[in-house]
């Protein structure tokens, strides 16, 4: 499921949730490896981690990366600015395309499963025309294939 709105004049959110096949132990080191973010991510994004503080992920952990989106090549800085193990972590960008960027990812357990909850909340140069032209459509197909990723990694991965 993914749901996208307005917060205010210049805030945006995409919400995404998936029910995945692992305890939430495992789904969340899963998470926590910086690495796993080139499985979930579209090849057409040319996704590519230049630099991270460690392999997992961790309170003040730094990530410094680029991608590739409609012909530019973007610089992303950002920080994990909330550390809770076995229940939720944000990113927020420090330097990248956005005026605003904070990536709250939120897991529940549920019996052997996990629910996997992913909020962005986002704002641009251009506000809403650029969000309703590029960043919501582009957010979208985004997230949509890292779903789609998601239920086939912890599909295939459910008996290991």
């Amino acid at each position: 499921m993914i749901e996208t709105g307005k917060i205010s004049f210049n805030k945006h959110y995409l919400k995404t949730s998936l029910e995945v096949n692992l305890n939430i132990e495992k789904t969340f080191d899963f998470f926590s490896k910086p690495s796993n973010l080139n499985l979930i991510t579209p090849n057409w994004l040319n996704f590519n981690i230049l630099e991270s503080s460690d392999e997992n992920s961790f309170k003040g952990a730094k990530f410094y990366y680029n991608l590739k989106l409609h012909g530019i090549t973007i610089k992303w800085n950002s920080i994990i600015s909330e550390w809770n193990p076995n229940e939720s972590f944000r990113d927020i960008q420090i330097k990248g395309p956005y005026t605003y960027w904070s990536h709250f990812h939120k897991f529940t357990p549920k019996k052997q499963k996990t629910i996997v909850e992913d909020e962005v909340i986002y704002s641009m140069f251009g506000g809403s025309i650029t969000n309703n032209i590029f960043v919501k459509k582009d957010l979208i197909k985004i997230f949509s294939y890292r779903v789609n990723k998601l239920n086939l990694i912890f599909n295939r991965n459910q008996n290991n």
